[in-house]
This record gives C-alpha cells, structure tokens and sequence, in this order.
C-alpha cells in the first residue's frame, strides 16, 4: 500500500485495520481480504479482484494516502494525543476543589 499497490489479503489480524475492502463496499477502498487462509478462497478474491478490474478503480494516490496513516510519525502523534487527552481526563477526574480551611469551620457551625 505504502508504494501505491492494492492488497489481496487475509482478513485478519492488522489488514482488518489497514485495509479497506472493496468486497465490503468500502469507501476509497484499498484491496481485496478473503475469509479463509486456503488456496479457494485466495483464488476466489485474485478472481474476483481481476473480474472487476479493481486495479483500474483502485488509484495509486488513494492506496498510498490510506498508508501513510499507518507511518510511524503518524501513529506517534495520534498516540501522543490520545495519551495526553486521557492524562487531562484523569487529572479532572482526580481533581480536588481548593477550599479556605476557615470556610470548612464555618460550614460546620
């Protein structure tokens, strides 16, 4: 996907993230997954992937976008984001209203 190329592969695992199936009705799909690791069901999704002429509706500029996704840098900075978004979320939760001790005494009164 990185180079611009769709992927036929098995639907499991990190394709079911990465990949978006055309089989499914997918928007900007990406590839073909086939359900089952046996030479019927690879066979099965070449033809149906050759059938269609998936490699003509497929754009190298779409498959490669839908990559880059999945750089490094990019999954850092999501994460980073997510992390920190949860550490703001935990700190308000843990958050304790200041107080004058004083008004504490006087609420008792």
């Amino acid at each position: 996907m990185a180079a611009g190329a769709p992927v036929i592969g098995l639907g499991r695992g990190g394709l079911l993230d990465s990949v978006r199936c055309a089989a499914a009705g997918r928007p900007y799909p990406t590839g073909v997954l086939f359900p089952e690791q046996t030479v019927a069901s690879v066979a099965q999704a070449v033809a149906w992937f050759e059938e269609r002429q998936l490699w003509q509706q497929l754009t190298p500029e779409v498959v490669r976008l839908c990559a880059e996704q999945f750089r490094p840098e990019a999954f850092a900075s999501r994460f980073e984001t997510a992390l920190r978004q949860a550490w703001q979320q935990h700190q308000q939760a843990c958050a304790v209203a200041a107080s004058d001790p004083v008004e504490l005494l006087e609420f008792r009164s």
